[in-house]
């Protein structure tokens, strides 16, 4: 091959080559699982929208600070996903749906939120050598979500019974999210709303390991956490306060 085309297939290869690497680092990222179960959050959390409005008869509609901002924003994200997962759900021609009940087996149990590895340094309550195998069966059922996480979500639900006005308001809707998301999507003897609720979410029908689901809920009590933090640091400021007033008191005399 003549020298004077090396460096343009060496600018080729580079670019293939970058291009390959920028695929296989947002996968993690861009997969049915996470499109499928966000859109699931996306719809909770305008179902329960709709209701706080329709309940305190507000039916005005604000347009808001930079609203081209972010309807172009939105055009933007709505024209990646429409690109990224067209393909995936054109599959469904291809290989068909799963069967109801494959899904409903492998929907998350109520046990499965407390069933894990017992090879955890902190193992969760529930493991392979103690669970009663009629609790928790099906695929991937070990969603125990970690001690840390379970904590900060029960200091979360003290925190919104606490509050009081809007504060109050904000955190006990992201609460009401997080437990329709898990009480709508848990299977009871094979029994779950999700089956009904799985044919308003394209590409539902053809997820096999739907116990997946508990990926999004464990990211959407983020919210929840983030807001009641707030007012953990506020009250922990308001009782230094004193405190280190006394001790100044105490350096001056």
């Amino acid at each position: 091959m003549p020298q004077t085309n090396q460096p343009g297939l060496r600018e080729v290869l580079h670019k293939r080559l970058a291009y390959s690497c920028e695929l296989a680092s947002c996968q993690w990222f861009f997969n049915i699982y996470v499109f499928v179960y966000a859109c699931y959050g996306a719809l909770t959390c305008s179902v329960i929208h709709l209701f706080r409005r329709i309940r305190a008869k507000s039916y005005g509609i604000s347009l808001g600070n930079g609203l081209p901002l972010r309807i172009s924003l939105l055009l933007i994200l709505i024209a990646l996903n429409l690109a990224i997962y067209t393909p995936y759900l054109q599959t469904l021609k291809t290989f068909g749906e799963r069967p109801l009940e494959e899904i409903s087996t492998n929907l998350p149990k109520p046990g499965s939120w407390l069933f894990g590895s017992s090879h955890w340094l902190l193992p969760p309550p529930w493991t392979a050598d103690n669970v009663n195998p009629e609790w928790v069966y099906g695929s991937e059922q070990e969603l125990f979500p970690g001690w840390a996480l379970l904590i900060l979500l029960s200091a979360s639900i003290i925190t919104a019974l606490s509050l009081r006005g809007e504060k109050a308001r904000s955190l006990r809707a992201w609460l009401w999210a997080l437990a329709a998301m898990i009480l709508l999507s848990i299977s009871i003897n094979n029994l779950s709303a999700w089956l009904l609720i799985s044919s308003l979410l394209p590409g539902a029908s053809s997820l096999r390991a739907s116990s997946r689901v508990a990926m999004i809920i464990v990211l959407f009590t983020a919210p929840a956490i983030t807001l009641a933090a707030a007012q953990w640091q506020l009250k922990i400021q308001r009782s230094w306060t004193p405190l280190a007033a006394l001790f100044a008191y105490r350096e001056v005399l």
